[in-house]
Formats: structure tokens, C-alpha cells, sequence
């Protein structure tokens, strides 16, 4: 549950983030990836809901009616880290974005 809260407010958000979340965010969401990615796009492929909003997407990408964890929205983190990456200027939080992105390609 902790991670669909952190990944939607990375990717699915409007809020512009805070000058620490600029950094925070990104690493926040490889992290995630790194020690728990097998987890996430296992229980993403399966479909894994959740009881009312706690799993609902973010205000950024309108109705889709994600309840959890599922195929499609597995699809669209790693897409938009893939973006953010690519985005991003090099140092540590590059690093580490890059690493998270490789622990769940290589599964």
C-alpha cells in the first residue's frame, strides 16, 4: 500500500513538487523499485485492489479506475521513470534512478 501512495505521488499528481520532493521524488521511486520491484510487478500482474480510494489513481492522469495494483499503471511508472531518467541531470539521484530501472528490466 505504502508504495502505490509513493508511486502515485511521483507519476500521478498534479502538485508541483517542493524544492527537496525535486530530488526526494524521483529516488523515492527507484528505490521502491530496487528492493521491492519483483513484488510490485508481480502483484500488478495478478490485479491486486484495494478497499475504497486508498488505491485510486492520481488527479494527473483522470479516471482510469485503478483501484491497486494492476498491468496498466505497472506500465505507466516504469514508462515515466524511463522519461524522468532520460530527463534527468547526472549525480547520484541519476544513479539510482538508473539502477531501479534495470532491477525491474531485468526480471
Amino acid at each position: 500500500m505504502y508504495a502505490v501512495w509513493s508511486l502515485r505521488d511521483v507519476f500521478e499528481e498534479n502538485n508541483p513538487p517542493s524544492s527537496s520532493a525535486v530530488v526526494r521524488d524521483p529516488v523515492t521511486a527507484a528505490v521502491w523499485f530496487l528492493y521491492a520491484g519483483k513484488v510490485l510487478k508481480e502483484r500488478s500482474i495478478e490485479g491486486r485492489d484495494f478497499d475504497g480510494r486508498k488505491g485510486k489513481e492520481g488527479d494527473a492522469i483522470g479516471e482510469k479506475g485503478w483501484k491497486g495494483l494492476n498491468k496498466d499503471r505497472w506500465e505507466f511508472w516504469i514508462e515515466n521513470l524511463e522519461r524522468l531518467g532520460q530527463t534527468m541531470s547526472e549525480g547520484e539521484a541519476k544513479i539510482l534512478v538508473e539502477k531501479g530501472l534495470r532491477s525491474v528490466q531485468d526480471m
